[in-house]
């Protein structure tokens, strides 16, 4: 009988022995050598936002936490085995920057050296000038600047263009616009009517006009199949606007070209335009916060030109020939710098609700 049972142990001790895991926890404390990309082709003592890197060594099992910086890596979102941990960067500014990387298993904590690159906090400067249309009262009032005055053309040959215009407010009518923030306010602008914006921004870019700008217009078309028009540089109004939306509902001009994506009808929406003239400069077109339209050869953009360079005033929305169908806007904003497409994707948007 005891041969019996003895025959049995025998047996069943290979089976025991093949079921343990390799990850099993195993004495001592864990052991980080060094970091290399998640693909194994290079070994790294820094990373970034979203790179995913591995970290080789010993007795990794029974992890409690990793933290990089004081930041900590969701386990559940790694691959651990006893000698390799993979993880993604958080994309989480650390509060404590001490460059190490953090280990802590059941047996032991270790750390490791290794600079995670944080990107400097997009600052987005503050507006020059910014309008509203809050105030039905008052729609020429600025919220920061200058208050707005008033134009319009006759509907008649010759168009003789009239700066002041009424002061009865004739072709501005106040309504309600996107819904945020609550109880916002727009400002109906018809055809053949045009706002003055003094911008307030001094002679910049080394020229002597205005030569580094960022205009932001939130806005509302009702149908496509007309000209639109959000910029006329001249302030004499004496020839063609500067900044359409076509027919077709691309936004742009003759000089720059127009966007290959476009105005979606009867939607609040946000136009951004920078500009920077000259050789390393740009004409940029954002359509609610993405790129549709980059003038990448500036030769014919030069400092003080006489087409996208600014003097101090400037129209909105109005155009000489009548390329200025009725728009809605809820908003106008100026900068006195080219915002980069980092800053401009920081602007706060009322465009998510329609």
């Amino acid at each position: 009988m005891k041969t019996r049972n003895l025959l049995i142990l025998v047996l069943w001790l290979p089976l025991i022995i093949s079921c343990k895991s390799s990850d099993d926890p195993a004495p001592g404390n864990p052991i980080m050598k060094y970091v290399v990309t998640s693909d194994r082709t290079d070994t790294i003592t820094s990373a970034s936002f979203k790179d995913w890197i591995t970290i080789l060594g010993d007795n990794f099992v029974d992890v409690k936490s990793i933290h990089v910086n004081d930041v900590e890596i969701t386990l559940k979102d790694s691959y651990i085995t006893k000698n390799e941990i993979t993880f993604q960067i958080p994309e989480v500014t650390p509060k404590v920057i001490n460059n190490l990387i953090t280990l802590q298993t059941s047996n032991g904590v270790t750390t490791l050296p290794f600079i995670v690159n944080v990107p400097k906090p997009i600052v987005v400067p503050d507006r020059t000038a910014s309008w509203l249309f809050d105030d039905p009262a008052n729609l020429l009032k600025a919220d920061i600047g200058q208050d707005l005055e008033t134009g319009w053309r006759e509907n008649v040959s010759p168009r003789v263009t009239h700066i002041p215009g009424p002061s009865d407010m004739t072709g501005f009518t106040s309504i309600n616009g996107p819904s945020i923030p609550t109880n916002n306010k727009a400002v109906t602008v018809d055809k053949w009517h045009f706002l003055v914006a003094n911008h307030g921004i001094s002679p910049n870019g080394g020229g002597t006009r205005v030569n580094e700008y960022t205009l932001m217009i939130d806005f509302r078309v009702p149908a496509l199949g007309a000209f639109y028009t959000f910029l006329q540089t001249n302030p004499a109004d004496t020839d063609d606007g500067d900044i359409f939306i076509n027919k077709s509902g691309a936004i742009g001009s003759g000089a720059t070209g127009y966007s290959t994506s476009g105005v979606t009808a009867n939607t609040w929406q946000r136009l951004v335009v920078s500009v920077k003239l000259g050789d390393k400069g740009w004409i940029k077109y954002y359509l609610d916060g993405k790129l549709v339209l980059d003038d990448e050869d500036m030769s014919k953009f030069q400092i003080d030109n006489s087409r996208y360079s600014l003097a101090p005033k400037i129209i909105l929305f109005g155009d000489d020939d009548g390329d200025d169908a009725a728009i809605d806007v809820a908003e106008v904003a100026m900068w006195n710098v080219a915002l980069t497409e980092a800053q401009i994707g920081k602007l706060e948007t009322t465009m998510n609700l329609r």
